[in-house]
């Protein structure tokens, strides 16, 4: 434990009490101050060096360190805390510069869910051949019906996997229907999902073996659920992952006439702007069918 330190901290901190008392600083920003130099003080002690012997090059290395641990806006309150305290010993003449003159880190803004979808789907989106190839590299059963539920579905991974048997209704007429209740929802209501009928035979067959000796439809975590994912593209040598049928399952159902606001629905999104990212990529596919059809 470096006494130094300690000595100089706790000094710091009667200097951060005086300046509430004047009002210079409010409380809150006196506690964030102090949080942010204990997250110094343990990367400090971890690199094995006392207070006089940080230099420039260990406050780049403690930025470096912190992106790693925390969010940009802790690391920010944590370097104005710190930058803070060295500003302290500056002041009482105990060194010559402050280590953490400057800014912080950039904060970057928080992508919508939109910008993450524009995103991903930059990337080619499965056909139904595409599907039937993942789901015919797929050796179990339990990935087959995953593929089947998820593609047909738009259904999202933490509730599939948090599926229960009593969710999910199969009639004669050969109808699937997952009933989410509302605690078991992201979206925290009721959700209810119609498997796409090229897929549902999949998933049906799946779940009717399922029941004689499992308890849930999927015993898997959702690490284990992308882990699965990962296995099918490497066969097959594609980048797929459980989301990428997502936006399968809501292109395909616009192509089918599917109104947006409905798919907003079946897809669980707290704003339909977010659903009608996929009216761009719809409005492209309609371009390409005109297209072929004129040539």
């Amino acid at each position: 434990m470096d006494a130094v330190f300690l000595k100089h901290q706790e000094a710091w901190i009667w200097d951060l009490e005086a300046r509430v008392l004047d009002s210079e600083i409010a409380q809150n920003t006196s506690k964030t101050y102090q949080q942010g130099l204990k997250r110094f003080a343990l990367w400090k002690d971890w690199m094995g060096k006392e207070l006089f012997q940080i230099t420039k090059r260990d406050a780049k290395r403690f930025k470096t360190w912190a992106i790693s641990q925390y969010s940009s806006s802790t690391i920010n309150s944590s370097v104005h805390g710190i930058r803070d305290f060295y500003q302290f010993l500056v002041d009482e003449e105990l060194i010559s510069r402050n280590l953490f003159e400057g800014r912080g880190i950039k904060l970057r803004r928080k992508k919508s869910d939109a910008d993450i979808i524009r995103e991903q789907l930059k990337i080619n989106l499965p056909s139904m051949k595409a599907v039937d190839e993942l789901m015919g590299v797929s050796f179990q059963d339990r990935h087959m019906a995953m593929i089947a539920c998820i593609a047909g579905s738009g259904i999202r991974v933490g509730t599939l996997v948090g599926l229960e048997f009593d969710d999910i209704r199969m009639n004669r007429k050969k109808v699937t229907v997952i009933d989410i209740r509302p605690e078991n929802s992201k979206t925290k209501a009721h959700q209810t999902f119609f498997i796409d009928k090229k897929l549902e035979k999949i998933f049906r067959q799946y779940i009717t073996e399922a029941k004689k000796s499992q308890q849930k439809p999927f015993s898997l975590s959702e690490r284990g659920v992308r882990k699965a994912f990962e296995q099918i593209g490497s066969r097959c040598s594609k980048n797929v992952y459980p989301h990428l049928l997502r936006h399968f399952f809501a292109v395909e159902a616009l192509r089918r006439g599917l109104r947006i606001d409905r798919l907003s629905k079946c897809l669980g999104h707290s704003s339909v702007k977010t659903t009608e990212t996929y009216g761009s990529v719809h409005d492209v596919y309609l371009d390409e069918d005109f297209n072929c059809r004129n040539h």
